[in-house]
């Protein structure tokens, strides 16, 4: 499973609204049992949920602690063998990773099974 993590100071709507304006969709605002917010999404049968206080330890060499927001992607086919499934969802993952991190000038990491970085941007501010 792969997770995008999001250092950014602004609220949680901003992000969906940036998602949404990258994909062309609306993201739905749901509340969880906690009466906490987040957004979802679907598309190519693939799931993205998006909320804050993710609550993780830095773990694993992975500083958790310094990002603000999580959105796990999830494969809703998760036993599927196609190729093309497999490259669409890592492709969707990575090219959200780039584009938050560049409308959101923000640091956004993306990282596999929680234990390792598979891409990591640096906010054009830093640079």
């Amino acid at each position: 499973m792969l997770d995008l993590f999001i250092k950014y100071s602004g609220n949680i709507e901003n992000i969906a609204e940036e998602i949404g304006g990258l994909l062309g969709i609306t993201l739905k605002k749901q509340i969880n049992e906690f009466n906490e917010d987040y957004y979802m999404f679907r598309i190519f049968e693939i799931e993205f949920v998006l909320y804050g206080e993710h609550g993780l330890e830095d773990d694993c060499g992975i500083d958790f602690s310094k990002f603000d927001y999580q959105m796990q992607i999830l494969k809703l086919r998760s036993g599927e063998k196609y190729k093309s499934y497999n490259d669409i969802y890592n492709s969707m993952a990575a090219f959200l990773t780039e584009k938050l991190s560049l409308s959101l000038d923000s640091h956004v990491m993306l990282v596999n099974n929680l234990t390792n970085v598979v891409l990591s941007t640096i906010p054009a501010i830093a640079m």
